[in-house]
């Protein structure tokens, strides 16, 4: 245990960038704002995000969030677990939303992929596409398996949380991994381990399952696009 606080608690990064539509009605709360998000793929493959923007967010923000508006979410991945109706471990992602962007015909800053035209009229217009981007850097804390169609792994990634006492406590979270691309699955037999340091780069996908009292759920996981192994030369401790 003392061997994983350690690599856990080293630099690692958790990023999640979203563009897409906001599909459920807004939930509001003291602590935070609560709603459903959608994005589409290239082959209009959709995901929909749970996403949980904090009040200290919400108050720098200078309009509501409402349903059917297109927004750039950019943020990190949380994760709850449950038991399926197997007995196997589940996991539901939750977006912790920090920087929220409304995107408009207007002028937009910061977001990728943007596609610009001249109409006749010469005004400005914008074509935004979806975006579904998550990037982790942490351990493989699993063994890697190894099936037919597919390789998957478990990454930890620690974070810091208020207990019920109120209270900051380091928690850890064990983030699914799968990569179904060949080359990836060659790099994960022939290069990689447990326990070495990864980046990961992919897109936030869901299957839905059932929890032990039958109730639906949306089990996620990260399909992995590319995996780079991290090899340290110089570390600097504070």
């Amino acid at each position: 245990m003392r061997l994983l606080t350690e690599k856990i608690r080293s630099k690692h990064l958790n990023i999640v960038r979203l563009i897409g539509n906001v599909v459920s009605e807004v939930k509001s709360s003291s602590s935070n704002v609560k709603f459903n998000f959608r994005t589409y793929d290239k082959d209009n493959f959709h995901a929909t995000h749970k996403v949980v923007v904090p009040s200290f967010v919400m108050k720098n923000c200078p309009i509501s969030i409402e349903k059917d508006q297109k927004l750039f979410i950019n943020g990190k991945l949380t994760l709850i677990d449950f038991i399926r109706d197997n007995g196997k471990k589940g996991t539901i992602f939750k977006v912790l939303g920090l920087h929220i962007n409304q995107i408009d015909n207007g002028e937009v800053e910061d977001v990728d992929d943007i596609d610009c035209q001249n109409n006749v009229d010469t005004e400005r217009t914008f074509e935004v596409n979806d975006q579904n981007r998550v990037i982790l850097e942490s351990i493989i804390w699993t063994k890697i398996q190894n099936e037919d169609k597919f390789s998957f792994f478990s990454v930890a990634n620690g974070r810091s949380k208020l207990n019920d006492e109120g209270c900051i406590q380091s928690v850890f979270d064990f983030i699914p991994i799968f990569a179904y691309d060949e080359k990836l699955r060659n790099t994960l037999k022939n290069q990689l381990n447990r326990l070495d340091r990864v980046r990961i780069e992919g897109f936030l996908r869901y299957k839905q399952c059932f929890n032990q009292i039958g109730e639906a759920k949306s089990n996620g996981y990260v399909e992995a696009t590319r995996i780079t192994k991290l090899i340290p030369i110089c570390n600097t401790k504070k």
